[in-house]
């Protein structure tokens, strides 16, 4: 999807909501989410991103803010009157209904005719590949086919925006990723929005045009896959979205186009991108995993360290290196293709250039 243009579909602004007991899910929220988008509310469990998506879906109301879907505002809107639909993370289907009268059930409760209601059910079953399998009860489907059925009795009444809290938290591995690519093709092919729930970087980077990385409340940072991982605004952001060697230290010399930083009892060096950070201030930074090169490849880097090989997790495609440092840390080091490991035990030479290292606010 190219860069988000025009009016916004959904604009959330200065939401904020609090339970009793004090506690506030919400503190202050604005996002904007448009046409045709997949957005992604991403975050740890308790940092209000279902709170935020059952206010969109008007099953709560804000104690302060508004929320205004297609130009309307919707923030004490019953749901109902919503032109939104929400999956729920057991996809809440009927199980004394066939799929078919499932799929049905919102075009009942608007009074469509029976004859173009059948009609707009038929097509969505073919829509979602699930043609031929309308008279079967949600028990005689797998996990898949259920949800493409929830998928399915959600789109059929035409809404603007499809909510989806954790759909795929409940399948097995196996099954979540195929339908990682489904759920995305079934997206492009509604040309609808839709606005995912998860606490998952792999589903969040898998699916999404767009991310917004909510904490406590707060919108820490929104941008597409590629932003979020190339450039993580703060600690928290790098460390959620699963960003390997998070460091802080203290600048101790810098130039026009180099940091020199003091963290962990050694001195590295950090590309001076923004120009803005003086000596005697403390930064965050971050050495992408897959950057670090181990023996003789790390010959001539602007960064140069001797560790031990600590671990080696051989995880299919790719091997985890955990690499010690004599101050006790720990390096990550992720390497694609190897063909002959580093032994647990050895010493090694390990390295990163400079321009590999990212600076993020502390």
């Amino acid at each position: 999807m190219e860069e988000p243009t025009g009016e916004p579909l959904v604009q959330i602004r200065d939401v904020v909501k609090t339970y009793p007991g004090g506690v506030t899910a919400l503190k202050g929220v604005s996002l904007d989410i448009y046409q045709g988008e997949f957005f992604t509310l991403l975050g740890p469990s308790g940092g209000g991103k279902s709170t935020l998506l059952r206010i969109l879906a008007g099953l709560e109301m804000p104690d302060e803010g508004e929320v205004i879907i297609a130009g309307k505002d919707m923030t004490r809107v019953p749901p109902y009157r919503r032109s939104t639909s929400l999956i729920f993370q057991e996809y809440a289907l009927f199980p004394h209904m066939t799929a078919a009268e499932n799929v049905e059930y919102g075009l009942k409760a608007m009074k469509v005719p029976p004859r173009k209601r059948r009609a707009r059910v038929n097509e969505m079953f073919k829509f979602v590949n699930l043609d031929g399998k309308q008279k079967r009860r949600v028990w005689e489907l797998s996990g898949g086919e259920r949800q493409r059925v929830a998928i399915a009795r959600s789109m059929v009444i035409e809404p603007e925006v499809l909510l989806l809290d954790e759909v795929l938290s409940t399948l097995d591995e196996k099954l979540a990723k195929e339908m990682m690519i489904e759920l995305r093709q079934v997206q492009h092919g509604l040309k609808k929005t839709f606005l995912f729930v998860t606490h998952s970087q792999e589903e969040a980077f898998t699916m999404s045009d767009r991310i917004g990385v909510l904490n406590l409340g707060i919108i820490e940072q929104v941008g597409t896959p590629l932003e979020l991982y190339k450039q993580p605004r703060n600690s928290f952001v790098a460390d959620f979205i699963g960003m390997a060697n998070l460091l802080t230290g203290e600048v101790v010399t810098a130039d026009a186009d180099r940091l020199f930083v003091e963290a962990w009892g050694l001195q590295f060096q950090v590309k001076n991108d923004s120009g803005e950070a003086s000596v005697g201030q403390e930064i965050g930074f971050f050495i992408p995993d897959e950057r670090i090169e181990i023996g003789d490849s790390a010959d001539g880097m602007a960064n140069q360290v001797e560790a031990e090989v600590r671990d080696i997790i051989f995880k299919g495609p790719y091997v985890h290196y955990e690499l010690g440092l004599e101050s006790g840390h720990t390096l990550r080091a992720k390497k694609m293709g190897e063909r002959d490991f580093h032994k647990t035990g050895s010493r090694v030479k390990v390295g990163w250039d400079d321009s590999d290292v990212r600076v993020l606010e502390v």
